[in-house]
């Protein structure tokens, strides 16, 4: 109650989960339904004992259980692991994976601004949903295209709202792709002092015009994919990392051998590639932008 009392009381807050709405193409009843901070402060204060005994009861358990393991350990070691939690209690109700939505076509993208006395501090997002996951053969260019246009320091959102405008704190594009479903995230993004906001969304938006009417070189592609083929292998050298992939690979199937052949198909991307699948995915995509802010 008062993390969302809380999030109330935020404009960047109150603008999120006003433009999470805008993407709500879920049936009624979906786990992933977004709600209204309203509507989920309601809900959490509306809860009971009796509830949450009763939801413990239904799904508690082991639905599907995987394991990995890297470190100074033995193999014995590990099946004595699994061995304990393999006689944890199974949950009465089976796993299944809860399907998501296909990205919507049709946004309501009417510009989101939330002002409130007193926030020195502004939160500027674009939003778009792309009807894409991340096995499509897209999808590696459309990685480059987010890291050249603001995936680092060295990008140009990062380069012109903070290097040359001095507009933001930080600045820069996010792509967080679904494995299953084709509803991956494209977001550009800036914090700001509040008087600079609205500057902030406008140099976002021109960098983002700019990279649809003119594309990108192939001197920003081919420092984007050494960079990118770099950090992969850097990930890779703490046992954090590795054990991460093996984890995710489990699930999604991205082992070893799908992430050889995802960071070949990168390697051989030229900026045509990138441009096009970037044009391709941006070009008429439902861009939502909110901006948080103080009065």
């Amino acid at each position: 109650i008062a993390r969302l009392e809380a999030a109330l009381k935020d404009p960047a807050s109150v603008a999120s989960s006003q433009a999470a709405l805008r993407f709500d193409n879920y049936p009624d009843e979906h786990p992933n339904q977004p709600w209204s901070l309203e509507r989920q402060l309601a809900a959490v204060r509306a809860a009971t004992y009796e509830q949450a005994r009763q939801c413990v009861a239904d799904l508690h358990g082991i639905g599907r259980l995987r394991l990995a393991a890297v470190g100074d350990f033995t193999p014995a070691d590990v099946q004595g692991v699994w061995d304990k939690v393999a006689r944890l209690p199974k949950s009465p109700v089976p796993y299944e994976r809860i399907r998501e939505e296909a990205a919507p076509s049709a946004v309501d993208t009417a510009p989101i601004v939330v002002s409130m006395p007193a926030k020195p501090n502004a939160s500027v997002v674009g939003q778009a949903l792309l009807p894409i996951t991340d096995d499509s053969p897209d999808f590696p260019a459309l990685r480059i295209a987010a890291k050249v246009l603001g995936g680092d320091a060295d990008s140009r959102i990062w380069q012109r709202l903070r290097e040359k405008e001095g507009l933001a704190y930080g600045a820069g594009v996010s792509l967080a792709g679904r494995s299953f479903d084709p509803r991956s995230s494209f977001r550009l993004q800036a914090s700001a002092a509040s008087p600079q906001a609205e500057a902030a969304r406008a140099s976002l938006q021109a960098e983002l015009a700019r990279a649809l009417k003119d594309g990108f070189s192939e001197q920003e592609v081919e420092r984007a994919k050494r960079t990118w083929l770099e950090e992969r292998k850097t990930g890779l050298r703490s046992e954090k990392g590795f054990v991460g992939v093996l984890s995710a690979g489990l699930e999604n199937g991205h082992d070893y051998a799908w992430i050889a052949q995802y960071d070949a198909q990168i390697s051989r991307l030229s900026a045509a590639d990138v441009t096009a699948v970037f044009r391709k995915y941006l070009q008429g995509a439902p861009l939502v932008w909110s901006v948080g802010r103080g009065e």
